[in-house]
């Protein structure tokens, strides 16, 4: 997942068009002052803990609201791409406040603090929409 996270934040840099260099599980951007700033995705500093809560809660809300077992399958498979999502989101917006302003700034924002438990809840919204589009097909004839 941490792999994926990098490379799909990547690939969000080129659309965007910030040239950004890729090595490994580390991303060099150049900041406000023309300075390269590497961000290294340390494994120790990747989200996992909040990739479980979405993983148990996608296995609860399918047991309590999804009659059948694909669709509970199909459920927990959706956390998979959305946690990739989110990560890489989280990873592409700091590495665009680092372009736009100083890394200090960064390191001391909400954001990079705690980004975690803001893009958690950002990626219930298409969780949940995912879960009633599933549980409306269960009821459809």
């Amino acid at each position: 997942l941490q792999n994926a996270s990098v490379n799909t934040a990547y690939a969000m840099m080129q659309v965007a068009g910030i040239p950004a260099i890729k090595n490994g599980s580390s991303l060099i951007v150049t900041d406000a002052q023309n300075q390269a700033v590497s961000f290294s995705i340390a494994p120790e500093c990747y989200p996992i803990f909040w990739s479980l809560i979405l993983l148990v809660a996608s296995l609860l809300a399918g047991n309590l609201y999804l009659q059948s077992s694909w669709k509970r399958l199909f459920l927990t498979m959706f956390v998979i791409p959305l946690v990739v999502a989110r990560d890489s989101l989280r990873i592409f917006a700091i590495a665009e406040l680092c372009i736009h302003t100083s890394v200090k700034t960064v390191i001391d924002s909400p954001i990079f603090q705690y980004g975690g438990s803001i893009f958690f809840a950002l990626s219930l919204v298409p969780f949940i929409f995912f879960l009633v589009w599933l549980r409306k097909l269960e009821a459809k004839p």
